[in-house]
């Protein structure tokens, strides 16, 4: 992945999930937490139509015995938002909630692998010449 703009957060889906920004890679025991990365991938993977509360909570808490699920989901994005600034994002609200939907903020785009590959794919499929479908699909 070519890591040619310092404004854009670029994520790694293949393989292990890694986030870089500025050129460099985001790392630490952050990455690590399980509900961090979850929530992490599923919202840069799902920028332009955002994932519902009900499918985060689902997702992230799935069929633990958790009180208060809506209350854990805000911990999580919460606790999220907190180690993107640790981790050396610029200030902002990164994780934002529009009407039950939550959204990756618009301030810092994304360039993320797998969504490259997807569109990749539907364009070697779309294309005719061969050459060229082999090119997009290599």
């Amino acid at each position: 992945m070519e890591l040619d703009d310092p404004n854009v957060l670029y994520a790694q889906m293949f393989g292990n999930f890694q986030l870089y920004y500025n050129g460099c890679p985001l790392t630490g025991e952050r990455l690590r937490d399980t509900y961090f990365s979850s929530l992490m991938q599923i919202l840069l993977h799902n920028m332009e139509h955002g994932v519902s509360r009900d499918h985060l909570e689902d997702v992230l808490l799935g069929d633990r015995d958790v009180e208060n699920r809506r209350q854990a989901l805000q911990t999580i994005v919460y606790k999220a938002k907190k180690k993107l600034r640790t981790m050396g994002l610029p200030e902002g609200d990164y994780i934002v909630l529009k009407k039950g939907i939550y959204y990756w903020t618009s301030r810092i785009p994304v360039k993320e692998d797998a969504a490259v590959f997807d569109r990749l794919c539907r364009q070697a499929a779309e294309c005719e010449e061969e050459s060229e479908q082999l090119t997009m699909y290599l």
